[in-house]
C-alpha cells in the first residue's frame, strides 16, 4: 500500500471515530449547571448543591494535574491521574456523589465541571 492509501484509511478511521463520538454525545443529556472546583493537597468532592439530583458530569481538568478515585480518597501519588487537558465523564449520580479529587504535583489545579439530567 502506498502513502496516500495509508493517509485515506487513517482519515477515514478518525472519521468513523468522530462519527461514534458523536453518536454517544447525542445522548439527550441536558446540561444546565456548572462550577469550577479549586482542588488542592486535601481530596476534595464536587459541590453537592450544585450538581444535585443529576446524574451526569462532565469534568474538564485546567492548570494542573489531578488524581481522583470514584469509591476514596485519593493521594498525591495514588489513584486515577488526569492530566491538563484531561476530559473526565460520569454517568452517574452515585459517582459524582463519590468521586474525590487531589492535586497530583505541587499546584494547585481547576476542574471546570457541567451537570446535567
Amino acid at each position: 500500500m502506498g502513502r496516500d492509501q495509508d493517509v485515506a484509511i487513517d482519515i477515514s478511521r478518525l472519521q468513523e471515530d468522530v462519527a461514534a463520538l458523536l453518536d454517544d454525545a447525542s445522548d439527550g443529556t441536558f446540561h444546565d449547571t456548572n462550577e469550577s472546583v479549586t482542588v488542592s493537597t486535601t481530596a476534595k468532592a464536587l459541590t453537592q448543591a450544585k450538581y444535585g439530583d443529576r446524574a451526569h458530569a462532565i469534568i474538564y481538568v485546567e492548570v494542573a494535574a489531578v488524581r481522583y478515585w470514584a469509591n476514596a480518597d485519593p493521594t498525591a501519588t495514588v489513584g486515577i491521574e488526569l492530566s491538563v487537558g484531561d476530559t473526565l465523564f460520569l454517568n452517574s449520580h452515585l459517582d459524582i456523589e463519590n468521586v474525590r479529587f487531589i492535586r497530583r504535583d505541587g499546584a494547585d489545579a481547576t476542574l471546570r465541571c457541567e451537570y446535567g439530567h
